[in-house]
C-alpha cells in the first residue's frame, strides 16, 4: 500500500490554511501550527520546502508569516504531494517489456495522479459549502 507521509498531510493542511487566508496579511507559523495541530519545528521545515518550490512566500517582521505565492486555483494537492514526497511515478516501478503491462502501469499512474488533481480553490469551495452544515451546540 502506498502511504503518504505526515509531512505531506501537514503540508496540505498548511496550504489549505493559507488558501483560506489568500489575499490577506501573512499568516504566522504559530497560528497554522496551533489550528492544525502540527509541530511547529516540523511545520517550519515543510514551509521552507514549499517556499523553495515557490508555492509559498515568507514575510519578515512583526506582521510577518507566510502567504501563497500562487492563487488557490493554481495549486493542486498533487503539487504539494510531489514537492514533499518527491516524484511519484508508478511507471518507473514497472520495468517490463510487455506492451500490455507497460500500458497498464501508465494508465494506473495517470489514474493515481488524477486522484490528487484537485485545486485548493476546489477544496475551499467544499469547505464553504459545508460551513453551515455542522452544528456543535450542546
Amino acid at each position: 500500500m502506498l502511504k503518504l507521509s505526515a509531512k505531506t498531510v501537514y503540508g496540505v493542511s498548511a496550504i489549505f490554511e493559507l488558501a483560506l487566508r489568500y489575499g490577506q496579511e501573512p499568516t504566522r507559523v504559530k497560528d497554522i501550527s496551533q489550528k492544525h495541530n502540527i509541530p511547529r519545528n516540523y511545520l517550519d521545515q515543510i514551509l521552507i520546502e514549499l517556499k523553495k518550490a515557490e508555492i509559498v512566500a515568507s514575510h519578515r517582521g512583526a506582521r510577518g508569516g507566510y502567504t501563497l505565492e500562487k492563487t488557490p486555483e493554481e495549486i493542486t494537492v498533487w503539487d504539494v504531494v510531489q514537492i514533499l514526497e518527491g516524484e511519484v511515478d508508478l511507471t518507473a516501478a514497472a520495468k517490463v517489456e510487455n506492451p500490455i503491462l507497460k500500458n497498464y502501469w501508465k494508465d494506473t499512474d495517470d489514474e493515481f495522479t488524477g486522484c490528487f488533481d484537485t485545486s485548493f480553490r476546489e477544496l475551499l469551495s467544499c469547505w464553504q459549502r459545508h460551513q453551515g452544515t455542522f452544528n456543535y451546540s450542546i
